[in-house]
């Protein structure tokens, strides 16, 4: 019944043109993400042929405990996906 309601209140605010959301943590969200995906540039363009996992494990052998799904929208960001 909760989901109900919610999802209507979402509807009818959708459809008045509210915006949801907070834009500037978006923006801030979205500079971090660009900022790590530069700081593990380097790593990926030397490793090329290594998995996600992969990846992230031989970063958390030296120290920096990434998860693989990082890894991949980080190629992603950089254009680095296949």
């Amino acid at each position: 019944m909760i989901s109900q309601r919610t999802a209507a209140g979402l509807a009818a605010a959708k459809a008045r043109g509210v915006k949801l959301g907070n834009p500037a943590q978006a923006a801030a969200n979205k500079a971090a993400a660009q900022a790590r995906a530069a700081d593990l540039a380097p790593f990926l363009r030397k490793h090329p042929e290594l998995s996600d996992r992969a990846l992230a494990a031989e970063l958390a052998k030296q120290g920096t405990v990434v998860s693989y799904m990082t890894i991949n929208r980080a190629r992603s960001r950089l254009g680095l996906k296949g």
